[in-house]
């Protein structure tokens, strides 16, 4: 078979039009998340992606996030949204196929690819509207012909 893989490029921007990072605070705070979803017409999940922006850190003794002031002993990495700054996420998405006799075969030509940008307060994502608060969401259908 051939060496194509049918795919859709998703270029997702999240600009930070505030004067400060966001989430803002220690490293014991919120954090955003982008989560990205792709999903067949007949509702099959073909694609699921989550990042993380916040302040991290470490006690220095593993390579574990810890949480509370009294463990951290630094800074690790900052991956907060910056004040004023645009970033891209971009992610290749690849339509479901199959290779058969020979020839690749394209198993569904149209899918919903869901974009959710969320401001978690715990480390786990928890209660929509009480641990965790959806931002902006957004669902696009990509397809081939």
């Amino acid at each position: 078979p051939g060496k194509w893989v049918p795919a859709a490029i998703a270029n997702i921007g999240l600009i930070n039009r505030a004067g400060l990072r966001i989430p803002y605070g220690w490293l014991w705070s919120a954090k955003l998340v982008l989560d990205v979803t792709a999903k067949t017409k007949d509702g099959k999940e073909i694609f699921k992606d989550s990042k993380i922006y916040m302040t991290q850190a470490t006690n220095s003794r593993g390579d574990a996030m810890v949480y509370g002031a009294h463990f951290k002993m630094g800074y690790t990495r900052d991956t907060s949204l910056q004040p004023l700054k645009k970033k891209i996420e971009t992610y290749e998405i690849n339509f479901p196929y199959e290779d058969k006799e020979g020839k690749r075969e394209i198993k569904a030509k149209e899918m919903d690819i869901t974009v959710v940008l969320r401001y978690q307060l715990d480390p786990a994502p928890g209660e929509a509207g009480k641990d965790s608060f959806v931002i902006y969401e957004t669902t696009k259908t990509v397809s081939i012909k």
